[in-house]
């Protein structure tokens, strides 16, 4: 093997390894997004019925569904692994066939400089691990593969590879119809030989006009659900923004500082940043005279984006960040063509520095960008698995999630005009259908809801799924025997927690631990450590209706006396709360505590003090001795060390 080939080749190997470096956490994630709908979509229809009618859908994209099917088929079930690895594999191959192409006009370290910046290109963040963004996936496929053939045609004059580039082109078609950019791609390639070779243009691109032609007139016949008109001129404005982020994408950061100065809008912030850096590029890439590589990404990037950005509207738009996967080719082609204008001087050692040192800045912060919402992935696929896993325990009348979040988000925003977010399941969408396709048990009964007042603030921003409830309403839930789990917001992580149930009244002999006022009873206590936090189980009854707003405490004190740890709030989660009980109703609530990592013996106290006063209520114990500070003391209980995790979400600042 030459050392040409030996290099092509190391750097080919270098992509599959930088694509499982960066997205490898995917194959453990759980299905998300719409693959509730798109998957069941083609797993439950014919073969031939996927290429003759679009389903339930508005978009003729058989090609996807088709592999879907296929899949499904053979392991006998939808797998997150296989299909996150053919995800994968698929942007590994991607990547490999950017290199390709750029090495027909940039250096060889060029183009694996722009083959890597495709890989970790931030907004394919959400067009990678998602299984439901296999349409950008392909679709990029087969046009850079059409290209890449038509290319390899035009210079060895065969007639063979031109009709490969043909069958890709229609592959392409029936991934998505971004296909119908095939055309325009094909032009730019037939310029760049004219204007690099002096190659007389030829009549082949007409034959990609008619492959759009006919699936123009396929995309009318076939039935399919009806979709929204063009974007006015409203979302035209604002989607050429969101699409000219993308291409800018290095100085997201600096663009979302600025974008929070007051005196600079963020179409402003956004306009600057496009109009001070491609007159910039464009004259360093002229004076280099390397301008081919540079045009032809900047074309590849504008016939990416154009379909989108003039059918979709821009509250569509906004939330979609993968609709920039195919124009990442071009971002990444312009960048490296910048880079290949210092790689081909002869130059010094530090003539090279500016060059990598805009590599190292554009890799840095697309990596953390990416890193970020890996691990809102890793939440949302550890929270979605319990969910699954509640639905397989044994139920009476049903499973009520509350506070599921729907997405996550990071508290800042680094780009002014996209949501670069996580979608567990969008509100479109049961959560059944969430869970279901993530194999939850058929039959389970579940209602989701969502209740703000027991809402936290953490790491990152969250939206509900479900429709808002009040107390009321959720204490009839509980009293009907549904099964309440709560979404634990912790600083390690998404937690569902049982919150507890009702249940029938106490016998009038029952022993007690402590007799609260004249009308609220703790009947028992228990105190288990669970690893992650402490689980107080917590017996309440109401001897008489409780007419005052009251408020349960639960303390952890140190050897020394002080308070390291609390949760304080209604019991139940905060759902509900003593005004709402009956009397001779019994309440039994589970109440965790964060404790600190530090090891020792701890001692538990409880107590019951006024909302509105802050005063405590009255604590006795049965033979109606008083507890000192009317704080109930339940038990002590030894912790062994455990890692750090913040500033428990139970803890005022101090």
């Amino acid at each position: 093997m030459s050392k040409s080939r030996a290099a092509d080749a190391l750097a080919l190997a270098s992509i599959v390894f930088l694509v499982f470096a960066v997205y490898g956490d995917a194959l453990h994630y759980t299905f998300m997004f719409d693959d509730a709908i798109d998957l069941p979509r083609a797993s439950g229809r014919s073969l031939l019925s996927i290429f003759t009618s679009a389903g339930e859908s508005g978009y003729y994209r058989p090609l996807p569904l088709l592999v879907w099917n296929l899949m499904y088929r053979v392991l006998g079930y939808h797998s997150p692994f296989w299909l996150h690895l053919l995800s994968l594999l698929l942007h590994a191959a991607n990547g490999e066939l950017v290199y390709l192409l750029a090495r027909k006009w940039l250096s060889r370290g060029a183009a694996a400089a722009g083959a890597a910046l495709f890989v970790i290109y931030p907004f394919s963040y959400q067009a990678v691990p998602n299984v439901n963004a296999l349409f950008h996936l392909t679709v990029t496929l087969f046009l850079l593969t059409a290209v890449f053939l038509n290319l390899e045609a035009s210079q060895r004059h065969s007639r063979t590879l031109f009709l490969a580039s043909l069958s890709a082109a229609a592959l392409a078609l029936l991934s998505h119809e971004n296909g119908v950019v095939a055309m325009p791609l094909i032009l730019t390639m037939e310029a760049y030989l004219f204007l690099s070779q002096g190659r007389r243009p030829t009549l082949y691109p007409l034959a990609y006009l008619g492959l759009a032609a006919a699936f123009g007139g396929l995309w009318q016949v076939v039935p399919k659900w009806p979709t929204g008109g063009m974007a006015d001129l409203a979302s035209l404005k604002l989607n050429g923004l969101f699409f000219l982020q993308g291409l800018v994408y290095p100085w997201g950061r600096l663009m979302g500082w600025a974008a929070s100065y007051p005196r600079l809008s963020p179409e402003l912030t956004v306009a600057l940043a496009t109009f001070v850096t491609l007159p910039f590029l464009t004259f360093i890439i002229w004076k280099g005279k390397k301008a081919t590589g540079f045009w032809i990404g900047i074309v590849w990037f504008v016939a990416g984006v154009l379909p989108a950005g003039v059918n979709l509207p821009f509250s569509y738009v906004i939330d979609g960040p993968r609709l920039l996967y195919l124009a990442s080719v071009g971002a990444a082609l312009a960048w490296a063509a910048f880079v290949d204008i210092w790689l081909s001087r002869k130059t010094t050692p530090w003539g090279y520095l500016l060059p990598l040192a805009i590599l190292a800045f554009i890799a840095a912060t697309s990596l953390n960008f990416i890193e970020q919402r890996k691990g809102m992935y890793s939440y949302a696929s550890q929270l979605l698995r319990q969910g699954v896993a509640e639905t397989r325990a044994p139920q009476d009348q049903g499973l009520l999630y509350l506070n599921f979040p729907s997405w996550l988000a990071p508290r800042e925003d680094e780009y002014p005009f996209v949501h670069t977010g996580v979608l567990l399941a969008p509100v479109y969408l049961s959560l059944e259908r969430a869970l279901y396709i993530n194999g939850a048990a058929t039959g389970a009964a579940v209602e989701s809801l969502s209740y703000a007042a027991i809402a936290m603030p953490w790491q990152y921003n969250y939206g509900f799924y479900g429709r808002p409830v009040e107390v009321e309403e959720l204490n009839e839930k509980l009293r009907q025997g549904a099964t309440v789990l709560v979404t634990d917001f912790l600083p390690q992580g998404l937690s569902l927690r049982p919150v507890g149930y009702f249940g029938p009244p106490s016998d009038s002999s029952t022993s007690y631990v402590a007799q609260f006022g004249d009308s609220l009873r703790l009947e028992k206590a228990e105190i288990r450590d669970e690893g992650e936090a402490l689980l107080l189980t917590l017996r309440w009854s109401a001897t008489r209706p409780v007419k005052s707003d009251y408020t349960v405490f639960a303390h952890l004190y140190d050897d020394q006396g002080r308070l390291v740890a609390q949760r304080d709030g209604y019991p139940m989660g905060g759902i509900s709360p003593p005004r709402l009980w009956r009397p001779e109703e019994v309440i039994t609530e589970f109440r965790p505590i964060l404790p600190p990592p530090s090891e020792g013996r701890y001692t538990v106290k409880v107590g019951i003090y006024s909302g509105e006063t802050g005063q405590r209520m009255t604590a006795v114990d049965e033979a109606g001795q008083r507890y000192a500070d009317d704080a109930v003391f339940l038990g002590q209980i030894t912790i062994g060390a455990r890692p750090p995790l913040g500033r428990s979400r139970d803890m005022p600042p101090t």
